[in-house]
């Protein structure tokens, strides 16, 4: 079994809060095509949801973490 500390999802959390930010960035940039502001979108919504499900985690004192296949 991986296991992770609560400083290490603590970064990843940061991490992929920093990349939200810069697609909003891009979500509003004026020379963004249609496609390019859609991707964004898409992916900072995944971002997101994967982000407050790991800081939900720690805030929680969850133990475990199920990956789905």
């Amino acid at each position: 079994m991986k296991t992770f500390t609560k400083m290490e999802v603590s970064w990843l959390i940061n991490l992929l809060e920093e990349e939200s930010r810069r697609l909003d960035a891009t979500m509003t940039a004026d020379g963004a095509t249609s496609m390019e502001q859609a991707l964004a979108a898409h992916m900072w919504e995944n971002y997101q949801s994967v982000k407050s499900r790991l800081a939900e985690a720690i805030e929680n004192k969850n133990k475990r973490i199920e990956i789905k296949y």
